[in-house]
């Protein structure tokens, strides 16, 4: 039976002098989980983690056809029946502008409506 031995140099590597976060989390008076949720807020909070909104892949490539039909000159579209009238492309990509992830097409939405 052939038995996998991990190198001496590398074990001894995988030992941290650090303390356990366990024990680093109870010392400022929090749970580990309640490290954690704090962790993630601050993250967060300074941008450093961004959560995609739900469906904005949706909203990203609604966004690229209405900047389509803006570059060929059209300016209206009936957005789901006749009943609910005519839309303004320039209005809807003004409302789709929070919920775009890429800023690539971000910023292509932002530059077609300052000019």
């Amino acid at each position: 039976m052939f038995v996998r031995q991990t190198p001496h140099f590398f074990s001894n590597n995988l030992k941290s002098t650090a303390p356990p976060f366990k024990n680093l989390a109870a010392g400022s008076g929090y749970t580990v989980t309640g490290a954690f949720e704090r962790f993630m807020d601050l993250s967060v909070e300074k941008g450093a983690l961004v959560f995609p909104i739900m469906g904005s892949m949706d909203y990203e490539a609604e966004a690229r056809v209405l900047l389509n039909w803006n570059k060929k000159g059209e300016y209206w579209y009936t957005a789901r029946t006749e009943e609910e009238g005519e839309t303004s492309i320039m209005g809807r990509l003004l409302t789709l502008i929070p919920l775009i992830q890429n800023a690539e097409l971000k910023s292509r939405i932002e530059k077609v409506l300052t000019e």
